[in-house]
């Protein structure tokens, strides 16, 4: 815990943000904040169009929820063209295509030498 100067050399420290930024950083904290995420928010999520988004999961290269509703009196129960995705989804989508640093294939290929000497 911080007491009271601790906390006050910490704001000094700290940038000024403005009341509008503030605003805008805790919107987008609050909207990915959710467990699933429309189209729109997807592609903002991952920094793309949300005509891509659509693409993508339209070719099955990104999971897609699409939820079912049942009413009796529709004719057209249980079909909706609401889209959902889920932000662990999105996240793995990203991440599966990580290129490895310089380092990494140095030290993988050093390994690799190192443990298949004849």
């Amino acid at each position: 815990m911080m007491n009271d100067n601790e906390l006050t050399q910490l704001c000094g420290q700290m940038p000024v943000f403005s009341a509008q930024l503030l605003q805008q950083l805790l919107e987008r904290i609050d909207k990915f904040g959710k467990k699933a995420l429309n189209i729109r928010e997807a592609a903002e999520y991952m920094g793309c169009s949300p005509s891509y988004v659509r693409q993508l999961a339209n070719n099955g290269l990104l999971a897609k929820c699409k939820p079912v509703f049942s009413d009796i009196n529709d004719t057209k129960a249980g079909r909706t063209s609401r889209v959902f995705f889920l932000r662990e989804d999105l996240d793995a989508f990203m991440m599966r295509h990580r290129i490895p640093s310089k380092y990494e294939v140095d030290q993988a290929a050093t390994d690799y030498v190192l443990n298949n000497r004849k």
